[in-house]
Parts: C-alpha cells; structure tokens; sequence
C-alpha cells in the first residue's frame, strides 16, 4: 500500500514537471556580414506558454556592443502554435556599425513572467570596409 502511494506521488511530480511549458529564445541575423554603415535585422524569437507574459527588450538608439548600434526595433510577427496552447513573438532590430571590425553579439535578455531569458549562444558579426581604387580615381 505504501509502494502505490509513493508511486502516485511519483507520477503527479512528474506529470507536474512535464506540464510546465518550455520557453525558448532564439537569435539570429539576416547575414553575418557587412559593409560599412549597410543595415542588417538581428531577430529574436521567444516561444513560449500562450498565458505567459513576455517582454522584449527595447534597443533602438543604443548599442548592442560597443561599434554595434540599433537603429530601430519592432515586433515582426506573433504566432499562435499547438492550438493556442503556445506562442512564438519575433522582435526584429535593425542594426548598423560604421567601424570595420570583427564583433560578438551577446546573447540578448528577454523577460517571460519576471524571469530572465536569453539564447544559448552569441553571433560572430562581421564589418568589413569596400575596397578603394586609389589608382583610378577619374574612372568614375
């Protein structure tokens, strides 16, 4: 008798577990590289519980790492999946550097119901400089 009432105990604990909804967070970047003062979209995707509360962080106007700036910011697109059990909200932030460098994007900070969030890794981001033909300068 004991065994059963544990075993009970066992098996809500995990049902309870599994129940609780996993929350993702995905970044990525239309392309890793860029010329010079060219924009590109930095996108981050949360998935999550559909009655979960989830703030994305507001960039526009500042850097994201130094020599890399956000231009601006909106919300791309808000999905309902599993039969409205889940959703997944895209923030896109186009962003610019006018510095040529090799650049690490940190994983960004999200907010799910108070709790902070982020994806696994960061983002190699390439800024490199069009080359200039000095030689033929009347060419054009």
């Amino acid at each position: 008798m004991k065994i059963r009432y544990i075993l009970l105990i066992l098996a809500v604990c995990f049902c309870a577990m599994g129940a609780k909804a996993q929350i993702t967070v995905v970044q990525k970047m239309d392309t890793n590289q860029i010329y010079i003062g060219e924009q590109v979209l930095l996108k981050i995707k949360v998935t999550a519980s559909a009655n979960d509360l989830v703030v994305m962080p507001r960039l526009a106007k500042t850097n994201i790492t130094e020599g890399v700036e956000v231009l601006s910011q909106y919300t791309e697109k808000e999905e309902s999946l599993d039969g409205g059990r889940r959703k997944a909200i895209t923030e896109a932030y186009r962003i610019t550097s006018f510095d040529s460098a090799l650049y690490r994007i940190p994983p960004i900070e999200v907010e799910v119901n108070h709790q902070a969030y982020k994806s696994a890794e960061g983002i190699g981001f390439k800024v490199i400089s069009p080359e200039v033909d000095t030689v033929n300068v009347n060419k054009f």
